[in-house]
């Protein structure tokens, strides 16, 4: 574990363009050489953009956060044959708050979703303690063509059709688990688990 955490503090330092010219050099040609640090290169690239204003043991807990979510999604993709299931690629929930905002404060919430070529993109925002509103955009499905988002619950389901540009909306969403699926053409696209 402490090795990952060195490797991390160096892969923030290379994105940062902190390290000298050689070690730049040395780090550049790892993460060509090695497809897992490419990945995790390009993940912590996404965290330090998002989380400039943190300090590198916030981020270090973030990517140790969102690599962990990544590997449940990856495990579970694996253990069963359910078409379509995506891996969560960014979730603003885990990232550190710059200094001096309160967490009461933060009143939205964003994720991303990766299946295959397919990006589902996420939005938050509580309208009172246990209901949500959502609002969300999918990528890479040809233009033209009819899409549909299924929220299921234990106790409830709900569907929306996107419009041209592949943008949905639910409102009053209660604070519970979700299963998001996400059609194309009458053709599961995505699957995805989330908590509100």
């Amino acid at each position: 574990m402490e090795k990952n955490k060195e490797m991390i503090d160096v892969l923030i330092d290379y994105i940062r363009k902190k390290l000298p010219a050689k070690k730049q050099g040395q780090v550049s040609r790892l993460i060509k050489d090695n497809p897992e640090l490419g990945d995790l290169h390009e993940l912590l690239k996404v965290l330090v953009s998002e989380g400039r204003q943190a300090e590198a043991p916030g981020l270090i807990e973030t990517a140790q956060k969102m690599s962990g979510r990544l590997f449940e999604d990856y495990k579970k993709h694996l253990a069963d044959d359910i078409p379509g299931r995506a891996l969560t690629v960014y979730d603003s929930s885990v990232f550190p708050l710059p200094d001096g905002v309160r967490s009461a404060l933060v009143d939205s919430r964003r994720m991303k979703f990766k299946s295959d070529d397919i990006v589902i993109e996420v939005s938050l925002y509580p309208l009172s303690i246990d209901l949500y509103e959502l609002i969300g955009q999918i990528t890479g499905l040809p233009e033209g063509g009819k899409g549909r988002v299924i929220l299921k619950s234990d106790k409830s389901k709900y569907t929306v059709d996107t419009d041209q540009f592949h943008l949905f909306r639910f409102n009053y969403l209660p604070a519970r688990e979700y299963t998001m699926i996400v059609e194309y053409e009458g053709n599961r696209v995505a699957h995805i688990d989330m908590t509100l």
